[in-house]
């Protein structure tokens, strides 16, 4: 095990956030899952749960009602293992979906944002942006049909499977197309830049509603480009990611302290789009479990099952979609308002400080 030593101290090459910041989003997705398969198994009557499935293939047999504790204590390890493993691959899609895609390709990196545009306006941000709004635009279709589907199923009638089965073609098809030229945005269809107009009216709405965030003052942005091409050497307007690292690296050598809270803010901002990212699959899961199993149920059985318990079941999906993009919205507001605008508040300070020491 690698480990630091500075100043006489001996240092832990991990910080509780490695445990944690990967334990809880895991842990959320796999009991967000569990609690919907469960609903569905008991209150609903679907015959595929497979994370429920799981759970009772693998969980400690009693033996007289008392649990073996060996296997007890062997479970749990094991469950806290594959949690940790989930966690880890929520952060991998979180950071290249949310971060690498939305963020780089649908608009620029806050601090590059801020100096040279808050939109890139080329097609490859139409293209992003028209493709995320394409995406969850099918994904909402499959997930609100199905639940009209599952209700008619349980209430009145079966629906025809034929034309359920071509509506559900029609939707995977988009899915899976949004989904894969996302990779490849230049070859998207000539129609699909368009679903950026939503993307743009939605995120005006949203602006509305919760008001800009604090800008920094135009003297504060002049002092920053400066420091910038006088001290760093670059460019304020280059748009590759050297403003932003060179700064950081700055500040890390400048002011352990103003580090410090950088890193808490930056862990903060990743936990919230890792959160995001875990109640959004949650969501997927349903979605795809609700779509799947519709069609197995048994006509007009509401004679067996409560109307309340069906319509909860259905509403599990849609909650777990709205946490998602509160944590989201948190994200981005933590990453922009917070993260980045600190790094160029505080390379502005210690850069004049600096200045004002060698004056003396």
């Amino acid at each position: 095990m690698a480990e630091k030593e500075s100043e006489g101290k001996i240092y832990f090459p991990f910080s509780s956030y490695d445990f944690f910041g990967y334990l809880i989003p895991g842990g959320i997705f796999f009991l967000t899952v569990f609690i919907f398969d469960y609903w569905a198994y008991d209150s609903m009557t679907f015959k595929h749960n497979p994370i429920w499935t799981l759970v009772r293939l693998f969980k400690p047999i009693s033996e007289n009602n008392h649990l073996n504790t060996f296997d007890s204590i062997a479970f749990i390890l094991a469950s806290l293992l594959v949690i940790y493993v989930i966690g880890h691959i929520i952060a991998a899609l979180s950071s290249f979906f949310i971060d690498r895609m939305l963020i780089k390709k649908g608009h620029f990196y806050p601090i590059k944002s801020i100096l040279i545009g808050q939109s890139r306006n080329d097609e490859g941000e139409k293209s992003i942006k028209g493709l995320f709004v394409l995406f969850n635009l099918s994904l909402g279709l499959l997930y609100g049909l199905s639940s009209v589907y599952l209700a008619i199923a349980y209430s009145v009638y079966k629906p025809i499977t034929l034309y359920w089965h071509i509506i559900l073609g029609v939707i995977f098809f988009l899915l899976i197309y949004s989904f894969v030229f996302m990779f490849s945005y230049s070859l998207t269809l000539k129609f699909t830049p368009k679903f950026y107009i939503i993307y743009n009216w939605l995120l005006n709405r949203l602006k509305s509603v919760i008001g800009n965030d604090d800008e920094l003052s135009k003297k504060t942005l002049k002092r920053y480009k400066k420091f910038l091409k006088y001290e760093l050497k670059i460019k304020p307007r280059n748009i590759s990611s050297d403003p932003y690292w060179f700064s950081y690296s700055y500040i890390m050598r400048k002011s352990p302290s103003s580090n410090k809270l950088l890193i808490n803010w930056l862990h903060l901002y990743s936990f919230s789009r890792n959160l995001s990212t875990g109640f959004y699959l949650s969501f997927l899961y349903c979605t795809l479990s609700i779509g799947f199993n519709s069609h197995f149920v048994q006509t007009n059985s509401f004679g067996e099952i409560y109307k309340f318990k069906v319509l909860v079941g259905i509403l599990i999906p849609l909650t777990y979609w709205i946490l998602s993009i509160l944590f989201l919205l948190r994200f981005y507001y933590l990453y922009r308002s917070y993260y980045s605008k600190y790094v160029i508040r505080a390379c502005v300070f210690l850069y004049d400080q600096s200045k004002r020491n060698s004056e003396l």
